[in-house]
């Protein structure tokens, strides 16, 4: 699947922000552990494809196997289902008959535990993204 620039563009720009703010707090500290303590740090919001969230999304609703297999992606995935399904027995039960997947788009827009990638990913991303804005 092709990579959706516009939210890798995002993530970056979050990751950036955070990795910045960590070399504010403290300096002194190395690059490379400003990266791992930024990559620790939870996200502005779910950093996924909205069409692909829902496709996915609904895969696991049905039972169905995901398409995914990453650990990172997996839990990604596992997350957003299980805070969308919150979200459907909170509109059920004041009375909502049928929810769509609009409230998925709500959840992936709330804040991220994590970024969801790999630290090395993350690193070699915010990398290219650096040399992108010059």
């Amino acid at each position: 699947m092709k990579r959706d620039n516009s939210i890798w563009v995002l993530k970056m720009e979050d990751f950036s922000s955070k990795v910045y703010g960590v070399l504010r707090e403290d300096p002194t500290l190395a690059m490379k552990d400003a990266l791992e303590k930024a990559a620790m740090m939870p996200a502005k919001r779910f950093y996924v494809n909205m069409q692909q969230a829902q496709r996915i999304v609904s895969l696991i609703d049905r039972g169905e196997e995901m398409p995914v297999k990453g650990k990172n992606k997996v839990a990604l995935y596992k997350e957003l289902y299980r805070r969308f399904s919150e979200r459907r027995a909170q509109l059920m039960a004041q009375g909502v008959r049928k929810v769509s997947f609009e409230q998925l788009d709500q959840v992936i827009l709330s804040p991220a535990p994590s970024f969801y990638e790999e630290l090395e990913t993350l690193k070699c991303a915010f990398y290219k993204y650096l040399r992108m804005k010059k």
